[in-house]
């Protein structure tokens, strides 16, 4: 069935059954008419000689587009889907959020980014298959606009800043990691959509090297609330990181041996200070 001239498909009639086109051996491509309009779908038909079935996929209408240009939009599609298929790429259109969902198994922080991040952004609904250089870079664009939160106060009120270059970095890995996975299991066979667009940002990540010396110290402590003032005293006088200070509790100090012990750190591993304290 030639399906490239429209007045040929405008007389077609509407059957449950698409009319095919053959491309080459094992490969069609087929148009199925709509009851109510002209616009019809397309779907594509590629034979598996393995396992002697045919295996099936639905194109869409193409509808946005001429009616003398959706042969040839089909046409496309159809031919990057065999080639997905041939390089050992899943029959299963499987959008990004699925995605994302088998790689944040057993990963919080990866639920946790995606969240808020992926699940409601444009992104989560399209198949992997169908994944390009421009939706990647689209997403980069609005995950680097979207503020960053810095804290929420009493009544709810949200307190946010511009998002950093380190803070865009951190939130694209999880994603990167999932895409990458994926086509690690054979989902999709390349990752030329993400590639390049999901690089972290070059020197965003580097350490700043900023000191408050003994006077700038005490100049802080001295205007900060009394409960946060002893807290920062704290990390004034020891050398730890404010999550291990603030799990520490009474009884992870002995006195008589004038030991603290350090349970919980960003390390994970448990230590000991000794000795006395400096004056902050």
């Amino acid at each position: 069935m030639e399906l490239s001239r429209v007045n040929q498909r405008d007389g077609l009639k509407p059957q449950r059954e698409p009319y095919w086109h053959r491309l080459a051996v094992g490969q069609f491509i087929g148009f199925r008419p709509s009851t109510i309009s002209k616009v019809g779908s397309w779907v594509v038909r590629l034979y598996d000689p393995d396992t002697r079935r045919n295996k099936f996929r639905s194109l869409g209408d193409f509808g946005s587009l001429p009616l003398n240009e959706r042969f040839t939009a089909a046409r496309k599609s159809a031919a990057e889907w065999f080639e997905h298929v041939g390089a050992g790429g899943s029959t299963k259109p499987v959008p990004v959020r699925e995605a994302c969902e088998r790689y944040a198994e057993g990963r919080p922080e990866a639920v946790r980014r995606f969240q808020q991040y992926i699940y409601n952004d444009p992104i989560a609904k399209l198949t992997l298959d169908k994944l390009k250089k421009q939706h990647v870079l689209a997403f980069r664009k609005r995950l680097e606009s979207k503020p960053a939160l810095v804290s929420r106060r009493k009544h709810g009120e949200l307190v946010t800043r511009p998002r950093s270059p380190a803070t865009v970095n951190r939130d694209m890995v999880p994603l990167r990691a999932a895409l990458n996975n994926a086509k690690d299991i054979g989902l999709v066979t390349t990752d030329a959509a993400w590639a390049s667009d999901l690089r972290p940002n070059k020197g965003a990540d580097r350490r700043r090297n900023l000191y408050l010396d003994r006077g700038e110290r005490r100049a802080l402590i001295k205007n900060l609330p009394t409960d946060c003032a002893a807290f920062v005293r704290g990390l004034s006088l020891l050398p730890l990181r404010p999550g291990a200070l603030a799990a520490l509790k009474v009884g992870d100090f002995d006195l008589r041996r004038n030991e603290l012990v350090i349970s919980h750190d960003k390390a994970g591993h448990a230590r000991k200070i000794l000795g006395s304290y400096a004056e902050a």
